[in-house]
């Protein structure tokens, strides 16, 4: 549980960071808009690096859940558990990369 504490802190920072960091380029004058269609190429990679990450993780789950366990993030005697609630964790995972990394307005454009 420590360690989860330790990853929501410093998923606070970055995001504190991050926001100071567009609040300073909003008050330089920089147009995010622009910056924004000049990047979308590397959004697209960045969207099928998140697809090609679950896509692995979905494919290799047992070999997944056996290394967390040998890296002390998981107990062993779990093991089962954690077997089934792949089709959970995968669901909670496609629905973060629909909503998330690909977003409403693409998905509406595709639809």
């Amino acid at each position: 549980m420590k360690t989860a504490f330790k990853y929501l802190v410093a998923a606070i920072l970055a995001f504190l960071a991050l926001s100071v960091v567009a609040m300073l380029m909003l008050r330089a004058g920089v147009d995010l808009v622009a910056l924004d269609e000049r990047l979308q190429g590397l959004f697209d990679v960045f969207r099928l690096a998140h697809l090609v990450a679950w896509l692995a993780l979905f494919v290799r789950w047992p070999a997944a859940i056996d290394w967390c366990i040998g890296k002390g993030w998981l107990r062993s005697q779990d093991r089962a558990v954690w077997y089934g609630l792949k089709a959970k964790i995968m669901t909670a995972l496609a629905a973060y990369i629909l909503i998330v990394v690909v977003g409403p307005a693409r998905l509406f454009s595709i639809l």
